[in-house]
């Protein structure tokens, strides 16, 4: 299998929490909990808010204010790999606006690093 990078982003308050270098928190998603905790991360560095479901139109903050790069890729599972335990109405939701061919999660908590020529200029 090809390398892949991989990239996390995040707001201020998540910013505040892994600074240059960090590792990443997994948290449960409401919709998936059969998934048990995770991290989202995607293969697309420049994203749609969209295609990644950070909109922030539930929360105040900018969830693409910081973009962090994966350390260890290989640690990380791709979203195809695991859709098929989503139910179908979930799932339908979930990449009916979205590009999940760029999703991918992490399973145990990994280190991530600033991309310095990204933070805070998320548009």
């Amino acid at each position: 299998m090809e390398a892949v990078t991989l990239w996390h982003f995040t707001c201020e308050h998540g910013f505040a929490g892994l600074g240059e270098r960090g590792k990443l928190g997994l948290n449960p998603h409401p919709l998936l909990p059969q998934l048990g905790q995770l991290a989202w991360l995607t293969s697309d560095p420049e994203p749609e808010r969209d295609a990644v479901g950070l909109t922030s139109s539930m929360l105040m903050c900018d969830r693409m204010a910081y973009r962090y790069r994966v350390e260890s890729p290989s640690k990380c599972i791709p979203w195809s790999a695991v859709r098929n335990k989503v139910s179908p109405g979930v799932l339908y939701d979930l990449e009916s606006f979205g590009a999940p061919e760029t999703w991918w999660i992490a399973r145990e908590s990994i280190w991530v690093s600033l991309d310095p020529l990204a933070a805070g200029i998320a548009a």
